[in-house]
């Protein structure tokens, strides 16, 4: 032992109520009931995450599995029974690639409390045969725990003390890269401490949501459009690249297939989508890699800008954190490294909007970062059609 709303995902659930009986296994594993909690669910069968108050801990989506991360702490036949009330198991990483996605995805990039080494209740156990580990599943089923490169205890243990030890933990530790920040330890089974569950998630994550009542029309607006039209007109017919109109505290700039200006201004996330809109632009989305290079090297070559600007882009709503998609024309974002500035994202969680870097430097240095939304940043604006 050591010391230490939106759309939601829809599970095929039991009937509200029903005890599932669980036989005893050849192995004399002991048994355990599992109620279905009713409350916990809607009419439709998916799972209520923000109309449910009494969830009492969070739910977070990654790996293709929905996950519950409890605020509460239980021993680790209390905490099955609570993954299994709501259709979830302990958590289970069975090969080093599911290993390696959990550490990566939410533990190395802080996307749930990890600031400090805990240990988590997980699903395995040698109840019924000493020394045996297995994963048990919300069915009772196990499969056996096998130890790789990644999937490894803490050292010195397994050291089944006084021969009670027999529930597995995650030991996260936070100072550590993966695989070693998340490590086994065996703990007596009694004891008291939070605990993660898990599930498949049937069907992909919502895409993020946007507010479309940022983008307001009125007479204002109806004014501001019409001379950011002659701008974009005059900026055609002179075939100018940059232009800075004496009019508006912007730069216009005409570069990749498109007309953009950045205002001169300091304003949060919400307030660009809003700025954006009364010009009949869209805030920037950089619809693929083409458009991301050639932002980059015009940038070199003409704009010269230095800064961090703002995007339609973010992951806000439930289930939504690590699923990025531009509010500007609904599409999702590609999260390989080629698209983000070098370390981002790297507070899903907490970080829901995002910015692209424009500096005249090495390509790792530009691209996307997420951002609080409520920070303060120039704005990208796209012209719509051009």
């Amino acid at each position: 032992m050591t010391n230490g709303t939106s759309e939601i995902a829809t599970f095929n659930t039991t009937s509200a109520n029903e005890i599932l009986s669980i036989p005893p296994s050849s192995m004399e594993f002991p048994t355990f009931s599992c109620e279905i909690n009713s409350s916990e669910f809607n009419s439709d069968g998916s799972i209520s995450i923000s109309s449910n108050p009494a969830v009492d801990g969070v739910y977070r989506v990654a790996c293709g599995n929905l996950y519950f991360f409890s605020n509460s702490s239980k021993n680790w036949s209390e905490a099955y029974s609570d993954c299994c009330k709501r259709n979830m198991s302990l958590l289970k990483f069975e090969n080093d690639a599911e290993h390696s996605c959990i550490s990566t995805s939410i533990i190395a990039r802080k996307y749930y409390y990890f600031e400090t080494d805990a240990n988590w209740w997980i699903g395995a156990s040698d109840m019924g045969n000493e020394s045996i580990y297995k994963w048990v599943y919300s069915t009772m089923l196990t499969t056996d725990l096998n130890l790789t490169q990644s999937i490894k205890f803490v050292s010195g243990q397994p050291n089944s003390s006084c021969d009670v030890e027999d529930c597995l933990a995650g030991v996260i530790v936070a100072s550590k890269v993966p695989p070693n920040n998340l490590l086994l330890d065996d703990l007596d089974c009694s004891t008291m401490q939070k605990y993660i569950c898990e599930s498949q998630m049937p069907k992909p994550a919502p895409f993020p949501e946007c507010d479309n009542s940022l983008c307001v029309s009125d007479n204002t607006t109806k004014t501001l459009v019409l001379l950011a039209n002659q701008i974009v007109n005059q900026i055609i017919s002179q075939n100018l690249t940059l232009y800075q109109p004496t009019t508006i505290n912007a730069v216009f700039f005409r570069a990749c297939n498109s007309v953009y200006f950045y205002l001169k201004s300091f304003i949060t996330w919400s307030a660009a989508i809003t700025e954006c809109c009364k010009y009949g632009f869209s805030l920037l989305s950089v619809e693929n890699y083409e458009e991301h290079l050639c932002l980059v090297n015009f940038n070199n070559s003409t704009l010269n800008a230095e800064g961090t600007f703002w995007t339609s882009g973010t992951n806000q709503g439930v289930l939504s954190e690590n699923n990025y998609g531009y509010c500007s024309n609904s599409q999702l974002i590609d999260q390989s490294p080629s698209f983000w500035k070098s370390g981002q994202p790297n507070s899903p969680w907490l970080e829901r909007c995002l910015s692209f870097d424009l500096r005249k430097a090495s390509l790792g240095a530009n691209g996307l970062s997420d951002q609080l939304c409520t920070n303060k940043l120039y704005p990208i604006c796209k012209l719509n059609k051009f």
